[in-house]
């Protein structure tokens, strides 16, 4: 034991003493600790929907829950081509409100404002159920299709209330009536756990792959310059090989733990100016970082022992990717399978994977999930969304309700209080839905209805 502590201390020692290993590690720590820092003294608002004003934080764009004012400038730009004349231009703004729209004289000159990018996208209108778009470069985020959708469905419920004297006023209350939904996760809640997850099992992932081929080398070295002849006779080959394979494996967790402390830290204490946009990666509960600690360490152990036996079966360094390129292959098929599973933790695959000893580190982390029901906000478990622009919240215990009968609270939703800005691609269609059938439908109905 005392051979295996001085063999420790010596390769410890090597790593600490590395300059290249310290500053890069604190370049790293720092560097995303500072990236964290930036809304606080930067008006990053733009992207993370929240700035500072007279001292307190508020949601970018908000005020007494109404959306700011869009500048001209700032609008984007689109494009309209009408032969039917069936398109209302406050259909349009109400569902493109960030929109700048113009009318174009024929499909070519739109098709040509489109090619040269003095507008964003364009949409010839073939009749009341069908037209024809055209963009220069259609992003994966691209959601004018899905708005201009309504946009159509609206025209037509319009144009069909109008034809036959109906209220379509009253028709969409009906249509569109709120339903409130009280959701309690009892038990796990897989899809606000996902991601932070999913950057776990990659952490994991790349301190097997970047520590363990490190730790082959050293392994390696001491056979290579022949000074593993030296060494024998006054230590153990037991005690050589676990001393080096635990200090590459501490080396790294301290590596990896500083970094990964500074962010996690530093998101913390400025998650209120991010408006909790990067939660579902770096608010990630205690309980779960000590379960992946206890199951990654494991997994993690299991293959620095493995690659260092890799690097004692070759006598040149050079050799060590030879040696160990059977096991990177095992364990790209370990992390593959882990990650496609992650969508079902409860299936037969990922429980295969968590019993055997080549997966199982990966596996494990994969089915350890924060079993708390709380939304991806970080908000109350009652706390759920309702269609109608509301949100319900449970108290049990509350007064007037009792611990059998939960009080309830409804209090109302913003959009700024469900995304940020820059995740707000995925629910602009669905609010300017809600825009439209607010601004058009309540006081255009009557007048199209007769």
């Amino acid at each position: 034991m005392k051979k295996f502590g001085i063999v420790l201390q010596y390769e410890l020692k090597e790593y600490f003493n590395n300059k290249g290993f310290v500053i890069f590690t604190l370049l790293l720590a720092l560097g995303g600790a500072v990236l964290l820092f930036l809304p606080r003294f930067i008006d990053l608002s733009g992207f993370t929907g929240v700035q500072a004003e007279g001292g307190s934080r508020q949601e970018a764009g908000q005020e007494a829950g109404q959306d700011a004012p869009v500048e001209e400038g700032e609008k984007t730009s689109y494009l309209y081509l009408d032969p039917a004349g069936i398109v209302k231009e406050e259909v349009l703004q109400g569902m493109f409100p960030q929109g700048s729209w113009q009318k174009a004289d024929s499909e070519e000159a739109l098709i040509a404002a489109v090619e040269a990018q003095e507008a964003e996208a364009g949409f010839v209108v073939l009749g009341p159920t069908e037209y024809r778009y055209y963009v220069f470069n259609k992003g994966m985020s691209d959601s004018n299709t899905a708005r201009f959708d309504q946009v159509m469905k609206q025209l037509y419920r319009m144009d069909y209330c109008a034809a036959r004297g109906l209220d379509l006023d009253e028709i969409m209350t009906v249509a569109d009536v709120p339903i409130t939904m009280e959701e309690q996760v009892l038990n796990k809640d897989s899809g606000r756990n996902y991601w932070y997850c999913y950057v776990l099992v990659i952490l994991v992932f790349m301190l097997i792959v970047l520590y363990g081929q490190m730790i082959a080398v050293s392994v390696t070295t001491e056979k290579s310059n022949r000074a593993i002849e030296v060494l024998v006779t006054s230590t153990t080959p037991n005690s050589l090989l676990f001393g080096k394979v635990i200090a590459g494996a501490a080396g790294g967790l301290l590596q990896t733990g500083v970094i990964m402390g500074a962010v996690l830290l530093a998101y913390e204490a400025n998650r209120e100016y991010w408006g909790g946009m990067l939660d579902m990666f770096l608010h990630i509960p205690l309980d779960v970082l000590l379960s992946f600690a206890l199951f990654g360490l494991g997994g993690y152990l299991f293959y620095a022992f493995l690659y260092g036996a890799m690097g004692a079966l070759v006598s040149k360094t050079e050799d060590v990717s030879k040696s160990s390129g059977g096991l990177q292959v095992v364990i790209m098929v370990v992390y593959f399978f882990s990650l496609m599973q992650l969508m079902n933790i409860d299936g037969p695959v990922i429980r295969v994977l968590s019993f055997l000893p080549v997966s199982g580190g990966l596996g494990d982390c994969g089915i350890v999930f924060d079993p708390r029901g709380i939304d991806r906000r970080g908000g109350d478990p009652g706390r759920e969304a309702v269609p109608d622009g509301d949100i319900a919240l449970r108290k049990p215990g509350e007064a007037g309700g009792g611990a059998e009968e939960p009080a309830k609270k409804r209090i109302k939703r913003t959009p700024g209080d469900r995304f940020p800005p820059a995740f707000s691609c995925l629910h602009e269609s669905q609010q300017a839905q809600d825009r439209a059938y607010e601004d058009i439908a309540g006081k255009k109905g009557k007048e199209y209805g007769g």
